[in-house]
């Protein structure tokens, strides 16, 4: 009796542990996408904000007494 019960056991446990790991692994591969994306995301918005402070390489220089050129808002 006792080989047998020890059997049934290991078959409830193994049925038990495989229908909570069906429900828990797909929510960890979730997780760890999600941390993936908001830190591309995160690298992103460092990337813009690093661009956006950086000083620009050549700048516009409109020479003194040079005439230009707009037309009239009304």
């Amino acid at each position: 009796m006792s080989l047998f019960r020890l059997i049934l056991w290991g078959i409830l446990l193994f049925f038990i542990i495989r229908f909570i790991l069906r429900f828990l692994y797909p929510l960890f591969q979730a997780g760890r996408m999600v941390q993936s994306k908001m830190r591309d995301m995160q690298q992103q918005m460092d990337k813009m904000q690093q661009q956006q402070n950086a000083p620009p390489n050549s700048k516009p220089t409109v020479k003194e007494g040079e005439y230009i050129d707009y037309e009239e808002v009304k």
